[in-house]
C-alpha cells in the first residue's frame, strides 16, 4: 500500500468515526456525564499502551492514571485516591510490574497482573490471574477474577479468586471521548484574529480581546518552536474564559513549556493537538496536552497538568496541575447533509474492505 493510499485512509477513518459519535456529544459539558470518573480527572491517559515488554516504563503519577491498554511498569508508583472509585491507577488490557508500589487508592486491571518486587497496601482488583515473585508483599485486598499463580506474600487483606470482574470504570470509554472531542475542536472556527497572536523572542503570546469561549489555531511549527507561552484575556472573569490552542502539526520536538496566564485560569485552557502523530516530550510541562493519536516519547522531567496521549514510552513524571475544566459550550456537529455523506462512505469502507 502507498504511503498516499494510506493517508486518505486514515482521514476516512477519522472523518467517519466523528461523524457517526457527534450526536453523542451535545455539549463538552455533558459528554463528560457518561463517564465516571470525569475524563479530565486523570493526570495521565494513555490511549493506547504504556511502555513496552523490553522497555518498561519508569515514571511516577502523582495523580491517578487511566491505561486503555497494555502497562509494563519498572519502579512505576501512581498516587492519589483521585476517583469516586477510589483507584489511583486503572489499566484496561494487562499489567506488568517490574518493581514499584501503589497508590492508597489501589489498582484496577482488566487482564493478568505480573507483580515482581513489587509492594503494596491498598486493594487489587484483576480480570484475570495474579503473577508474581516471592519478593513482594500485598497488604491490601486482592481480588481476581482468575486465580493467583504467584508466590507473593498476601498480608492483612483478603484474597478472593474466581469472582466476577465487574469493573467500576472501563478506560477503553475513554477513547472515542477523547478522539471525538479532539476532533471537534479541531474544527471549531478560530475566534482570535492573527494579529494578536505574537511569536517572538522564544514566547508565544496570545491576547483575547473577547471574553468566554475563544479558538485559536496556531500554524506549523509555531507551538514546538517556544520556551513559553503568554495567555491573555482583557476582559471577562478567569472563572469564565476559556481558551482552546489548536496545534495543527503532525510531529513535534517540545522541551519544557512556560504557560503564564493573565485574565484566565490555567484550568481552562487546552493545548488540543488532534494530528499530533508522534511526539518526543522532553522536560514536561505546566499545560494540559490532548494529543489522542500521539506516540509518545517522554524522555524526562515533569508534566503539571492533564497529559492525553495514544501510546507512552520514556521516564518523564506526571504531576499534579491544573486539570482541564471543559467548557460548557455546544460542539458543532456536521450538517444533517455532511452527516449523510460520511455515513455512505462509511458504508463504502465497509464495503471495500470486505472485498478486501
Amino acid at each position: 500500500m502507498s504511503m498516499q493510499m494510506f493517508k486518505s485512509k486514515v482521514f476516512r477513518h477519522r472523518a467517519v468515526a466523528a461523524a457517526c459519535t457527534a450526536a453523542m456529544f451535545v455539549a463538552a459539558g455533558a459528554a463528560t456525564a457518561n463517564i465516571v470518573p470525569s475524563p479530565f480527572s486523570f493526570n495521565l491517559v494513555a490511549l493506547g499502551n504504556v511502555g513496552t515488554s523490553a522497555s518498561p516504563k519508569t515514571a511516577d503519577v502523582q495523580g491517578t492514571a487511566a491505561i486503555v491498554g497494555n502497562l509494563y511498569g519498572s519502579g512505576w508508583s501512581a498516587g492519589d485516591s483521585g476517583t469516586p472509585d477510589g483507584y489511583s491507577l486503572y489499566v484496561g488490557g494487562s499489567a506488568n510490574f517490574a518493581g514499584g508500589s501503589i497508590g492508597t487508592g489501589g489498582m484496577q486491571v482488566g487482564g493478568d497482573l505480573t507483580l515482581n518486587n513489587f509492594g503494596t497496601s491498598s486493594a487489587i482488583v484483576s480480570g484475570g490471574s495474579l503473577y508474581g515473585t516471592n519478593s513482594g508483599t500485598l497488604s491490601g485486598q486482592v481480588t481476581l477474577a482468575g486465580t493467583n499463580q504467584s508466590q507473593l506474600t498476601i498480608t492483612k487483606g483478603h484474597l478472593n479468586q474466581n469472582t466476577t470482574f465487574n469493573p467500576a470504570f472501563n478506560p477503553t470509554s475513554l477513547v472515542s471521548y477523547f478522539n471525538t472531542l479532539s476532533s471537534q475542536y479541531a474544527h471549531l472556527s478560530p475566534t482570535v484574529v492573527p494579529s494578536n497572536v505574537v511569536n517572538q523572542y522564544s514566547t508565544l503570546t496570545i491576547t483575547a480581546s473577547s471574553p468566554g469561549v475563544q479558538v485559536v489555531s496556531l500554524e506549523s511549527g509555531v507551538f514546538g518552536a517556544q520556551t513559553s507561552v503568554d495567555v491573555k484575556f482583557s476582559g471577562g472573569s478567569s472563572k469564565t474564559n476559556y481558551l482552546i490552542i489548536n496545534v495543527p502539526d503532525s510531529s513535534l520536538n517540545l522541551n519544557y513549556l512556560t504557560f503564564n496566564f493573565s485574565g484566565i485560569s490555567a484550568s481552562n485552557v487546552l493545548v488540543n493537538a488532534y494530528d499530533l502523530n508522534t511526539l518526543k516530550l522532553s522536560d514536561g510541562g505546566n499545560y494540559n496536552l490532548l494529543a489522542p493519536l500521539a506516540n509518545t516519547d517522554y524522555t524526562q522531567g515533569a508534566f503539571n497538568g492533564n497529559l492525553i496521549v495514544d501510546n507512552l514510552t520514556g521516564v518523564g513524571e506526571s504531576d499534579h496541575g491544573d486539570f482541564f475544566n471543559a467548557p460548557p459550550m455546544a460542539v458543532p456537529t456536521p450538517e444533517p447533509g455532511a452527516i449523510g455523506l460520511l455515513a455512505i462512505g462509511a458504508v463504502g469502507l465497509l464495503m471495500l474492505r470486505k472485498r478486501a
